[in-house]
């Protein structure tokens, strides 16, 4: 018996030991890849439509973290730790209808398995202080901890293969080519309209969207508002929302986007660009930019 536990203790302070060294070694990557740049004039954050819209190697010294479905939350702890490590001039993150209204909520930020994946995606970037006041915001149990760290200890191990074989992990973030077009006519009826009122606008994304402009103030860091071309984009207020926040003190740039690209082949689906899209884009927000 004796021998059981102790061959029992052996294997699992071996098991424990292998686990210590993936989470190691995937803390280590994820933090080399947010803080290899120790200086940046362009940063942009985001979701999928600055990581399939925004091709960094078209604008100088620029670099590009967006992740498909990435909420302002996590936006902000990206800034905060890249701040930590790079001097950094000016950031740039998206404004669309899309990021504010209120069915993002259940579908997304509310979302307890999606907020676990994304969680654990970042893990090693993250402040505990700012996990934890976005825990008790949304109102999600205490035990959601022991998921996050289920998820973290399988993302370690998957990291492990891309550390093998020097690859980048595609949940950090970055550009990301969409290759194809659209492949339907799509017709002005089904052009997205939507006016953003107290009522429809998920108060968690305004409240980290908020945060992620008083630390750009309190930085003095330049910060752009961009609302990326989309094809079927109708009327909204996005405008007016957005003027709204200039007369709480905040000062920022911000250019609406929405209907700029008009030609349907840029495209690779009515809410993303293709990669020429992106290339047409980049190039010319590389003008805009630098004025």
């Amino acid at each position: 018996m004796k021998k059981l536990i102790k061959h029992t203790a052996i294997f699992f302070a071996i098991f424990c030991s292998i686990i210590l060294v993936f989470v190691g070694i995937y803390t280590k990557q994820t933090r080399n890849q947010f803080s290899k740049n120790t200086k940046l004039t362009y940063l942009f954050l985001g979701d999928s439509h600055v990581q399939n819209g925004i091709n960094p190697s078209h604008i100088a010294n620029s670099a590009n973290f967006a992740s498909s479905a990435e909420s302002y939350f996590i936006i902000y702890e990206k800034l905060k730790f890249i701040l930590s490590h790079t001097r950094l001039e000016h950031i740039v993150i998206p404004v669309g209808v899309h990021n504010f209204r209120k069915e993002i909520d259940t579908n997304w930020i509310l979302n307890k398995s999606n907020f676990i994946s994304k969680i654990s995606d970042v893990y090693p970037i993250l402040n505990f202080s700012d996990l934890q006041s976005e825990i008790n915001s949304l109102n999600f149990p205490l035990n959601i901890y022991l998921n996050i760290l289920d998820n973290s200890v399988y993302q370690s191990i998957y990291g492990l293969e891309y550390s093998t074989l020097n690859r980048k992990p595609a949940f950090i973030g970055g550009y990301t080519p969409n290759v194809g077009q659209i492949d339907k006519e799509i017709s002005n009826n089904n052009r997205d309209s939507f006016i953003l009122t107290s009522k429809n606008t998920s108060l968690h994304q305004l409240r980290n969207f908020v945060k992620i402009l008083a630390f750009c103030k309190s930085q003095n860091i330049k910060i752009t508002l961009l609302a990326i071309p989309i094809y079927n984009s109708g009327k909204n207020n996005l405008d007016v929302f957005i003027g709204e926040l200039k007369k709480q003190g905040f000062t920022f740039n911000y250019f609406n986007h929405l209907n700029l690209i008009t030609n349907k082949y840029l495209f690779k689906d009515p809410s993303h660009l293709n990669v020429d899209g992106s290339k047409f884009y980049s190039e010319y927000l590389n003008t805009v930019l630098i004025k």
